[in-house]
């Protein structure tokens, strides 16, 4: 795998017609990370009621998606001269092929959608897995990001005090200073649970556990903010459901 991921953007296609905006962005991607490009497709091998999901056969249909692949690449290179765009088609489980990847890659890059019906869904269930257990930095992109620019809002950071947060608060501040942008730092927070016994003091109590989600936001950002002057931060607190909040902002 690492002739093909080392140091590299890996971009993650399936067989719709919303590859085309996901290779955009990952390209994109690459050029600014100044690294090589590569774009795999993973092909599965469904069992569904048990029937062969290929009617001319397995390696007729694994030649047919690797004549379209070297199609698609094709394209991209003559889309963007300037990067070094490489092909790849594996044959396994896609959530497990593209986590492999992710371990020398420098970013990952997904669609959320899949090829319809219930394959839209395995595709999902691939992006959030492959999103859990990445080693690298992994992107998302829904239909609608897709086809925007990839500079065209603030980054968005959800912060909880772990170590994974320290990582995706440097990562998040590194991405808004290269795309010029802002940055959002959000942190939702519940209330510890209590056993005061008036409405006045469960109120103070309240108060102070948004104080401390105030403060446990600040210095968690306070070094970074530091580092990249030039990016302009909005600090949220939030007493809600983090993928809530998160998935509204």
């Amino acid at each position: 795998m690492s002739n093909y991921a080392y140091n590299r953007v890996v971009v993650g296609v399936d067989d719709t017609a919303e590859r085309q905006p996901v290779l955009k962005n990952a390209a994109a991607e690459a050029r600014r990370l100044n690294a090589g490009l590569t774009v795999m497709h993973v092909f599965d091998q469904p069992v569904a009621l048990g029937m062969a999901p290929w009617p001319l056969g397995f390696d007729q249909a694994v030649q047919e998606s690797t004549a379209a692949l070297e199609q698609l690449v094709t394209k991209v290179r003559a889309e963007n001269p300037d990067l070094d765009v490489r092909s790849v088609l594996v044959v396994g489980s896609p959530a497990y092929v593209l986590v492999e990847a992710s371990r020398e890659a420098k970013l990952v890059v997904l669609g959320c959608r899949g090829m319809g019906g219930f394959a839209e869904l395995l595709l999902g269930s691939v992006s959030a897995q492959t999103a859990t257990h990445s080693h690298c930095p992994v992107l998302v992109l829904r239909p609608a990001a897709a086809e925007a620019s990839p500079s065209a809002g603030p980054v968005l950071v959800g912060v909880d005090g772990s170590s994974a947060s320290t990582a995706a608060i440097e990562f998040a501040f590194a991405e808004a200073d290269a795309r010029r942008t802002g940055l959002v730092a959000l942190h939702c927070w519940a209330p510890a649970p209590t056993l005061s016994f008036t409405q006045e003091y469960a109120q103070a109590e309240l108060d102070a556990d948004g104080e401390a989600a105030r403060v446990l936001l600040a210095k968690a950002i306070a070094d970074w903010a530091q580092t990249y002057p030039d990016v302009t931060v909005e600090q949220r607190v939030v007493l809600d459901a983090a993928p809530e909040s998160i998935g509204g902002t």
